[in-house]
């Protein structure tokens, strides 16, 4: 088994993140900049170092979209914690809106990104 099967078979024995741990992520990949290629970047210096807490985070942000929360907590994650406005705040987009970052991340970790939910 390699390092990167161990690695992932470890994060799959964890207890599913909170949403606390997807406010953390957000706050601290988007809060401050937003700015996609600043974000990836950020993204892959972490990744380089210890991938374990962008995996959490992404799991967080994946545990909410199979599992939402009350409504509007996702478009208040979107637009709190993750500093972006919405051109149409609504739920719905708020949840593409995390679809797709997730799949930022997904692409930013590569080999070492965990099974989709």
């Amino acid at each position: 088994m390699s390092g990167t099967d161990k690695l992932r078979d470890r994060f799959l024995q964890r207890p599913v993140p909170s949403l606390d741990d997807a406010k953390r992520f957000l706050h601290r990949y988007w809060g401050d900049e937003g700015i996609l290629d600043a974000v990836r970047k950020d993204l892959a210096n972490t990744v380089a170092i210890t991938p374990r807490s962008v995996i959490r985070g992404l799991q967080s942000i994946e545990s909410l979209l199979q599992n939402p929360p009350p409504e509007g907590t996702l478009l208040d994650l979107v637009t709190w914690q993750a500093n972006h406005p919405l051109d149409d705040p609504s739920e719905e987009n708020a949840r593409e809106w995390l679809r797709q970052m997730a799949e930022l991340v997904r692409d930013v970790l590569g080999d070492l990104q965990p099974p989709r939910p």
